[in-house]
């Protein structure tokens, strides 16, 4: 895991957009080139008979993007997912359900260690561990995260 330091050049000179997946307060970032985008008027169609938080998929822009409930995915309590937020540019996007829209943070350096709230299934794919005025965030390396989702079929 990257635990990001001014002296190597890695820090954020800009505030980041996070979301809230239900971790008890940590939230999750991305690297700085991911593009989160609220999609708008984006055709749904659902997915049957697959498991409860594979919510289907929409077009977005001319592309099929999974619609995902992560919090639900990894047993966290049920975020409400009303918004819906576009991770990524396509073929790489997948749309997670959240309960409220990408927040501004800024991030500091941070040496500290993975937070306890961070479920099993996400600790492997995160990139590093920031502090912000709200506490500590998660990066994500969400691609890696899919794939290993999809090869497992869960």
């Amino acid at each position: 895991m990257l635990q990001p330091r001014a002296s190597e050049g890695i820090v954020d000179s800009v505030p980041r957009y996070a979301v809230d997946i239900g971790m008890d307060g940590v939230g999750v970032v991305f690297a700085a080139q991911v593009l989160l985008e609220l999609p708008y008027a984006a055709s749904r169609c659902p997915l049957p008979g697959a498991p409860p938080w594979w919510r289907g998929a929409i077009n977005h822009r001319g592309f099929v993007v999974p619609r995902l409930d992560i919090a639900r995915w990894l047993g966290l309590d049920d975020t409400g997912g009303r918004v819906e937020v576009i991770i990524d540019v396509a073929p790489h996007s997948t749309a997670w359900l959240l309960a409220q829209a990408p927040h501004l943070l800024r991030l500091q350096p941070s040496t500290l260690p993975i937070p306890d709230a961070v479920p099993e299934p996400l600790r492997r794919h995160v990139r590093a561990v920031w502090s912000s005025d709200s506490g500590a965030v998660i990066e994500l390396e969400h691609r890696k995260m899919l794939v290993e989702l999809a090869r497992r079929g869960r």
